[in-house]
């Protein structure tokens, strides 16, 4: 009887997937452990996967694994099999999933709106928070109105953002607009600017 053996077909931020067989005990259904960042999952090689019949002699073989959220960075993947029969175990991969730094920009800076987009791969692409500062006064506003134009770039459209301005004094008004980690906390500034007010205008029109 031969050793199980197993293939990790697809590993990524939202799935690891591939199939595993032993011919021990009939064919009996290979356990699989999934450990992210030290932290093991048990499941079961038990979804049909017709195009390995041929090849094993049952299509019970495959499994697919929905990776929980994961904060920004990187983050160690191992993934083994257990013989069914003398539950010896090997390693199929060992790999990382790196979750990117969130990312934004502000786009239309003025007296009346602020706005853009952010977006954050963590926490299964949640949408996350904007901190906009005018005059060191703070709002925080969530980054998910709808941005079709950004679906393919980043695979969710609820990135946009935004800010109606409310007035304004006369003069320089220095604005800061941050996006937050939802997973880590962490601050980065996406713009650092300002919106200038002129001053009153008038004109005497007519005077006798």
């Amino acid at each position: 009887i031969a050793a199980p053996t197993g293939v990790v077909e697809v590993l990524n931020s939202n799935v690891i997937s591939g199939y595993a067989f032993s011919a021990a005990n009939k064919n009996a259904i290979v356990s699989v452990i999934i450990t992210i960042d030290g932290t093991p999952t048990t499941i079961s090689a038990s979804n049909t996967r017709s195009d390995l019949l041929a090849r094993f002699g049952s299509s019970t073989v495959g499994f697919s694994y929905s990776v929980p959220g994961l904060a920004t960075g990187t983050h160690t993947v191992t993934v083994d099999i257990v013989d069914p029969s003398t539950a010896v175990v090997t390693r199929i991969r060992t790999g990382s999933i790196v979750i990117a730094a969130p990312t934004g920009a502000v786009q239309v800076i003025n007296s009346n709106t602020i706005s853009g987009y952010a977006f954050s791969a963590a926490n299964k692409s949640a949408p996350i928070q904007v901190v906009i500062t005018i005059n060191g006064n703070a709002v925080t506003l969530t980054a998910n109105k709808n941005r079709p134009d950004l679906a393919s770039t980043f695979g969710s459209a609820t990135v946009g953002f935004s800010y109606s301005v409310p007035a304004l004094v006369t003069g320089t008004n220095p604005v800061t607009v941050d996006i937050i980690d939802g997973s880590t906390g962490k601050l980065t500034r996406i713009l650092t600017s300002s919106i200038y007010v002129g001053p009153p205008t008038g004109l005497v029109a007519v005077f006798n």
